[in-house]
């Protein structure tokens, strides 16, 4: 599954993480995976924009620049994951949080060459961070409580400190603030939990695979719990289970400056709203396997292990899907008006409806169910694409 979006230019994603490595769109429209090897084998390290096309990675003993799927390091083994515990690029801007042994922690601004730069030193170890609205929020759960701090993004000042008890806490997996109320998604020794801090910690819900922070849909709240929706109301603190399809297994909901977007089971989504068709993205059969150069002994063995369980426990096909990049899809779209400019215009635009209708300018994959509805011209054009595609 997407857990994070790295990589966006305006409506285009060129990078993502997902839960057992890291994907990068290539120029040739191939998605394409890397092996976490140099993460020591960490499923889901610590990432943030480089570039529209390359991200950093906090590696095992080294911070690496990704791209292309390959990773170049950048001799800064100071910024490992073994000491990294979050990071953000804010317009060009890496912030990250570091943990300084033996029980306290730093924000530090990453450059794109050279030692970070540390802005504030704390006494509390965090080891969470989001950054959303203006404001970083930097969390701990710890010693059966719950620590969050939030700073102003703007000059970096303390804005409030909050400590909830929390018993048997683990560990922070998300925060959403929304009405000026802020959830947490967390993990306790025997469950995972969606909380809202109140003066006391409510928690909402409990599950044994997974909670989400609620998602504002226009309004409405929406929550994942164990891959279903639910819809949480505000003033109640209650939640309401959704009747959604079995075949649709919810993950992560992605708020971007340029849209939602939702991850499943199947891949990632741009989320119209509850209730409406959902655009694809990117699919888990479109990854191309890890590129093994100049790998060799325990990583190569490793990554090939890996790739191979990936396959198998993901049913990834022997032939990864391609579709178009979106300059070529416009190519294409251009290519047959100026070869059936003898055809009816009223074909055209019943093509249109339909392409914004079904969002097949997000999928090449999805047309073939809709073909016997529409006559002959249509059958025509769609074979033309058919072929342009492959």
């Amino acid at each position: 599954m997407v857990r994070q979006i790295v990589n966006q230019t305006g409506f285009e994603i060129h990078g993502i993480q997902l839960t057992r490595g890291l994907a990068q769109r290539l120029a040739d429209g191939r998605w394409q995976f890397t092996c976490p090897h140099f993460c020591n084998k960490t499923m889901y390290p610590l990432v943030t924009s480089a570039s529209p096309n390359s991200m950093w990675v906090a590696g095992n003993s080294d911070f690496f620049r990704l791209e292309g799927g390959l990773p170049t390091p950048t001799n800064r083994s100071s910024l490992s994951g073994g000491r990294l515990r979050g990071m953000k690029t804010i317009e060009n801007q890496v912030l990250a949080l570091q943990f300084v042994p033996p029980t306290s922690s730093q924000l530090i601004e990453i450059p794109r060459e050279g030692p970070a730069t540390t802005i504030q030193e704390f006494a509390t170890p965090y080891n969470f961070m989001k950054i959303a609205d203006g404001i970083i929020y930097l969390a701990l759960g710890h010693l059966d409580t719950i620590t969050v701090l939030e700073l102003s993004l703007e000059d970096f000042s303390v804005i409030r400190k909050r400590v909830w008890d929390a018993p048997q806490i683990s560990d922070i997996l998300g925060i959403n603030s929304i009405a000026n109320r802020l959830y947490l998604a967390v993990r306790f020794m025997d469950r995972n939990s969606l909380l809202a801090m109140e003066e006391t910690a409510v928690e909402l819900a409990n599950s044994v695979y997974q909670t989400t922070v609620p998602f504002d849909d226009n309004g409405t709240l929406l929550t994942i719990i164990d891959s279903r929706l639910h819809e949480l109301n505000d003033s109640t603190l209650t939640l309401t289970p959704i009747d959604t399809p079995e075949d649709i297994i919810y993950e992560h909901f992605h708020k971007t400056p340029y849209g939602n977007f939702v991850s499943t089971a199947r891949g990632l989504f741009r989320f119209n709203g509850h209730g409406e068709p959902m655009d694809e993205i990117f699919l888990m059969d479109e990854l191309h396997p890890p590129l093994l150069d100049g790998l060799s002994g325990r990583e190569l063995e490793f990554c090939e292990t890996h790739w191979a369980d990936l396959k198998r426990d993901w049913g990834l096909p022997e032939e990864p899907m391609v579709r178009s990049l979106p300059s070529e899809a416009q190519e294409n779209s251009e290519n047959e008006s100026s070869a059936d400019t003898h055809e009816s215009s009223t074909v055209s635009s019943t093509l249109e409806k339909q392409s914004q209708g079904c969002s097949q300018r997000h999928s090449p994959y999805s047309w073939l169910g809709s073909m016997g509805l529409i006559g002959a011209l249509f059958l025509r054009q769609r074979y033309r694409r058919l072929l342009q595609l492959k």
